[in-house]
C-alpha cells in the first residue's frame, strides 16, 4: 500500500510537471491572455489526466482478458481427454488416460495408399477415463475427400496422414467443450504397434 502511495504521488508529480513544461512552451502568447501560462495548463493537465485514465483502463480491460483466458485454459485441462493405443492388448485396443470423456471418436488406419475410418457400428461412443479399454474392431475404406466430409473438423489433419508414405494409426475426438484432439502412433502394419506417440489439439481456424 505504501509503494502505491509512492508511486501515485509521483505519477501525479510527474503530471504536473508536463503540464507545466506543454503549457509554456506550447501556450499562446503573453499578450493574448491575462494569464497564458496557467489557464492553458489546466487544460493540458486535464487532457494528460484524461489519456493517462484511459492507459490504466486499457491496461486493467488487457490484465482481466489475460486472467479470463488462463482461467478457461485452466478449466479445459480438467475435462480434456487423452486417448492413447494399448499395445499390450488385442489390435485397435484404445484407453482414456486423460480427465475426462471423449466424444465423437474415430480410428483411422493408413497404410501409405488407402484409407480405413471406424464404421459407424462400431464406435464406442463416450469414452470415460479411467482403466476401460475400448476396442474399434471394424473399419471401412474410404478416401481423403470422403473422411473430409463425414469429420470437416479434421480436414487439415487428413491431409497430414496422407502425405505420409508409411503406416499409422489416428484417433479423432472432441472433449465436452468440442475442442479437436488427435493421436498417432506409427506402425509398419495392421497389427504391429511401432514409433512414439503423440498427441495434439486441433485449432480452429
Amino acid at each position: 500500500m505504501k509503494k502505491f502511495g509512492i508511486l501515485l504521488f509521483v505519477v501525479l508529480i510527474s503530471l504536473v510537471g508536463i503540464s507545466f513544461v506543454i503549457a509554456k512552451c506550447l501556450g499562446p502568447d503573453a499578450s493574448t491572455m491575462t494569464s497564458p501560462i496557467w489557464s492553458n495548463f489546466w487544460q493540458v493537465l486535464n487532457n494528460l489526466v484524461l489519456l493517462a485514465t484511459l492507459l490504466v483502463v486499457a491496461y486493467y480491460t488487457y490484465e482481466t482478458y489475460c486472467l479470463r483466458k488462463a482461467a478457461v485454459e485452466n478449466n479445459t485441462l480438467s475435462y480434456r481427454p487423452i486417448l492413447i493405443f494399448d499395445a499390450g492388448a488385442q489390435f485397435c485396443t484404445v484407453k482414456n488416460k486423460g480427465y475426462g470423456p471423449a466424444l465423437n471418436t474415430a480410428l483411422i488406419i493408413w497404410d501409405g495408399k488407402t484409407m480405413r475410418v471406424t464404421a459407424d457400428s462400431a464406435v464406442p461412443g463416450i469414452m470415460a477415463p479411467g482403466i476401460d479399454s475400448y476396442c474399434f474392431n471394424a473399419h471401412i475404406e474410404v478416401d481423403s475427400a470422403g473422411f473430409k466430409k463425414r469429420l470437416p473438423g479434421f480436414s487439415s489433419l487428413i491431409e497430414r496422414i496422407t502425405g505420409t508414405n508409411h503406416a499409422l494409426f489416428c484417433l479423432t475426438y472432441r472433449d465436452l467443450a468440442g475442442n479437436r484432439f488427435y493421436s498417432i502412433i506409427n506402425g509398419s502394419n495392421e497389427i504391429n504397434y511401432e514409433g512414439v506417440f503423440e498427441h495434439g489439439k486441433i485449432e480452429t481456424a
